[in-house]
């Protein structure tokens, strides 16, 4: 035991001396679990979210019912207090909405009929509506009891024995978004990144999440999935390309895929041999196939192809690299060829041809099948499956630089004007100095072949089959890590400060703005973040915190729609109700108002008169048979006149009649102690008088009908 310790230590020892001599020493790193788990894990996550949605939704819908339910139940007992008070007071005509919903004049017995059938109505609908409350609050203990089974089978499922047999299953093809490196980010959190990689286990296709390693989907039943081991993978954007053994590639749009419960391919391209490369931009897509040819494929034609180069190499096509007018092959053959693609008008692609070869074997440049290739401008770097790197000038197809990087086949390349960054299957990293060839780092944090690769200046990204995920940040950088944003059309500086949760004063101070006006504009790069404890743990924290502010956010406004939804209808309920009822009551107190007032007012001049002949009375005169107050219009029936419909002939002869009478009695009081016989004559003659015009008004009406 004692010996064994002694021999690791000085492993220890060697391996720090190594580090030491090959540069000055590794850069700092943080490291992702990579998390491996069956593929019901993700669909059962997803359905626990989903239902956390769904009880939100109907708890906030369970209110509004019950809400609801309380309207119309004080509707009904409102209507039936108001067919009680209808049916106790004698009104003519009563206006309602209740019916049509417009402001209608019904008679009270027709009303009475209409307003019992609604309220049949609205017991039924009260009646049906506690059935619907009772039934959603029954959903939403259903619901909660799904989620508490489906967290019991959560944690079934990512037991020990579960997770040791998917872990079992090792991951063969890795890739991260190539879209990543052009925003400047490779964890994919700028603006236009993609914060996840896929990769491949046998014949089954996993998304995950680039921060924390989550399993986001795994692909297990979809009709167009591979039948056979997949032997390469693509990811651009947010679209994937799978090529495997089964003779075709599938495409995966992982973009609407994030939220569903399973990944669905959009489509299944058929090939003559095994898919071995394949690669995307934003024109094309190229596959290479075992019968050593490559295809070209329309990506804005729906994947339709365009062009098939047969015999383009003379063995195997192993790996592809491509722009918009180059595409880069290297194969079994040992050869790295560069064509040159021409379009027409009429025919894109239609030409490619060879445009540069760069041999190896006997003319001294690769001994063995190339492994992964990368070009940029006129220099073009090539790895092997012995672990050599050239440097390769693509005008004159000269080797500049070679290199024994590794011991084992090169994985994944990138580079820049300065440095190579380079993976290998010996689970080390290397980055190499591009004027010399001499190497300047290499990492041994993984303990497994390193399968993908990214850098974009500041940080290096690595990906490696022992479930591990490797951040490590450039020396030459400043210590804090720093996190920059394009300002897209209609964003500001609010905007930003929301959704990274950082100070408007801080925006301004890091960006050095002094006019919002001025200094702001489309397309601005602006540092958004900036911490000292740098890397994945910032990167997490921030995430975390915005997953949450994002999720409130949309939870309030999801809940704000179904609240406002429901309390306008709820309130045009209430207020129907309510206008209504309003209507009825104050049909029938006008009416009892009008009623009683004349009432009064009749009883008013019943005893003014009484009064007024009472006092003549006393005076020894005899009672006025007419008074000037008599209102005959309204309640009393003239004795003289007739039955005619002449109502506006009637009461202007009334009308003259009173004038006559009130122009007369005068004279007639003041004459009666001198002529008593004459006061006679004259009350005698007024009444004849009246007579004659009570007789003309009625005749007068006749006429008129």
């Amino acid at each position: 035991m004692h010996t064994k310790k002694r021999v690791n230590s000085g492993f220890e020892r060697l391996k720090t001396l190594r580090t030491k001599l090959e540069g000055t020493g590794p850069m700092p790193t943080e490291e992702v679990e990579i998390e491996r788990v069956p593929s019901s894990v993700p669909r059962i996550r997803n359905q626990i979210e989903s239902n956390i949605e769904l009880i939100e939704d109907m708890e906030m819908e369970t209110k509004m019912k019950q809400q609801a339910l309380s309207i119309k139940e004080k509707r009904r007992d409102m209507l039936k207090k108001e067919l009680k008070t209808i049916s106790g007071v004698e009104v003519g005509e009563v206006s309602t909405n209740l019916i049509t919903g417009g402001t209608q004049t019904f008679d009270v017995p027709t009303l009475k009929k209409r307003l019992n059938k609604a309220l049949k109505e609205y017991e039924q609908d009260v009646l049906d509506s506690t059935k619907e409350y009772k039934g959603l609050k029954m959903r939403v203990s259903n619901t909660k009891d799904d989620n508490v089974e489906f967290a019991e089978q959560l944690t079934t499922e990512q037991g020990q024995l579960m997770s040791k047999a998917a872990a079992g299953k090792q991951l063969r093809c890795i890739r991260l978004n190539k879209s990543n490196t052009k925003t400047n980010d490779v964890m994919g959190e700028n603006s236009g990144g993609v914060p996840y990689f896929v990769a491949s286990c046998g014949n089954d296709f996993i998304v995950f999440d680039l921060l924390f390693g989550t399993c986001i989907a795994l692909l297990d039943q979809d009709p167009l999935k591979h039948q056979r081991t997949i032997l390469c993978v693509c990811y651009y954007n947010s679209v994937a390309f799978t090529g495997g053994m089964d003779n075709a590639v599938v495409v995966w749009d992982l973009e609407k895929t994030h939220t569903s419960t399973f990944l669905t391919a959009t489509k299944r391209l058929e090939h003559k041999g095994s898919v071995w490369a394949v690669e995307a931009d934003d024109s094309k897509l190229v596959t290479a196939c075992a019968n050593c040819s490559f295809n070209i494929y329309g990506v804005l034609d729906d994947y339709v192809l365009l062009k098939t180069v047969d015999k383009a190499h003379k063995r195997t096509i192993r790996c592809l690299c491509m722009s918009p007018d180059l595409i880069c092959t290297g194969g079994a053959d040992y050869c790295v060829k560069v064509w040159e693609v021409e379009s027409t008008f009429q025919e894109p692609f239609k030409y490619v041809k060879t445009h540069r070869r760069l041999r190896g074997g006997r003319h001294g440049g690769h001994t063995t099948v190339i492994t992964d290739i990368q070009f940029a401008a006129s220099e073009l770097v090539s790895g092997d499956q012995c672990g050599l790197i050239i440097v390769w000038d693509i005008p004159t197809a000269v080797m500049l630089r070679k290199c024994q990087a590794f011991e084992k086949g090169v994985t994944a390349i990138q580079f820049d004007a300065t440095r190579i960054f380079c993976a290998s299957n010996d689970c080390t990293t290397a980055v190499i100095d591009i004027t010399t060839g001499d190497i300047m780092e290499r990492f041994y944090n993984h303990k497994a072949p390193v399968m993908a690769l990214a850098m974009d200046g500041k940080e290096i990204l690595t990906v490696s089959t022992d479930k591990l995920l490797h951040c490590y940040f450039d020396r030459d950088t400043d210590k804090k890590t720093r996190r920059y944003h394009l300002l897209a059309p209609g964003e500001s500086l609010g905007t930003l400060k929301r959704r990274y949760g950082v100070t408007i004063s801080k925006l301004k101070e890091w960006n050095n703005i002094t006019d919002v006006a001025m200094d702001v504009y489309l397309g601005m790069r602006m540092m958004v973040a900036m911490s000292s404890s740098g890397g994945v743990t910032f990167r997490q924290e921030l995430h975390l915190k915005k997953k949450e502010e994002y999720k409130a956010r949309i939870r309030k406004e999801r809940l704000n729609r179904l609240r406002n939804a429901f309390k306008l209808e709820n309130e045009l309920l209430a207020a129907a109700g309510g206008n209504a009822v309003a209507n009825i009551r104050e049909k029938v107190e006008q009416e009892t108002n009008e009623k009683r007032a004349k009432e009064d007012k009749a009883r008013v001049k019943k005893e003014a008169r009484d009064k007024r002949n009472a006092e003549m009375e006393k005076k020894g005169l005899e009672p006025d048979a007419f008074s000037d107050d008599d209102d005959s219009s309204e309640e009393d029936i003239d004795p003289f006149a007739d039955n005619g419909d002449d109502s506006d002939s009637s009461s202007s002869s009334s009308e003259d009649e009173e004038d006559e009478v009130a122009s007369v009695q005068p004279s007639a009081r003041s004459e009666v102690s001198a002529q008593p016989s004459a006061r006679s004559e004259v009350t005698q003659s007024t009444a004849r008088s009246s007579k004659s015009s009570g007789s003309s008004g009625s005749s007068s009406g006749s006429d008129s009908d």
